[in-house]
């Protein structure tokens, strides 16, 4: 969960240099003393250009790390801008693909191996203060919307859609 919300959706562009493929590479990390942490990154090699979302828990181990994959190649594009989204909602995370030629679609959906770790922390967008695993490249547009009680903040696929096509159309 993040700062206490129920449901949310964390949403923009990324436009990749062709070395970021062959890392780990930070999109988005809420991060804080004491070891919780939330964090949206682009996998590498091992994971085939999969988009990863991971939560986990303080030392005191209160909550279990959580880590939920979309569909693997989803996001293996070079040199070209990439829209992304992933929804949370009643322990599900649901991943979502697009680009300025191709509609949104759904690109995975998987359920939570365990309760997210309630995140309070400034989001950092691009990587975190001890440059590990940076993102090489562009990103724009980058959305967090979300709800204390129930699903709102899990945008639907229409809703991210109308996004993707306002930002193509410069609106």
């Amino acid at each position: 969960m993040v700062s206490g919300l129920e449901s949310y959706t964390i949403q923009g562009w990324f436009k990749a240099d062709r070395d970021v493929l062959g890392q780990v590479a930070r999109l988005v990390c809420f991060s804080i003393d004491g070891g919780k942490s939330a964090v949206m990154d682009l996998g590498g090699n091992s994971t085939g250009g999969t988009l990863n979302f991971g939560s986990s828990a303080s030392p005191t181990g209160e909550v279990a790390k959580v880590m939920v994959r979309a569909t693997p190649n989803a996001f293996w594009m070079i040199d070209t801008w990439v829209f992304f989204a992933v929804t949370y909602s009643k322990d599900t995370f649901t991943f979502y693909v697009g680009s300025t030629a191709e509609t949104v679609a759904r690109a995975g959906v998987s359920a939570s191996p365990g309760k997210t770790a309630d995140i309070r922390a400034t989001m950092q967008i691009g990587n975190v203060a001890n440059r590990q695993r940076p993102f090489k490249g562009w990103m724009d547009n980058v959305r967090i919307y979300g709800s204390k009680s129930g699903e709102s903040g899990a945008l639907s696929l229409q809703d991210l859609e109308a996004l993707r096509l306002g930002d193509v159309r410069g609106e």
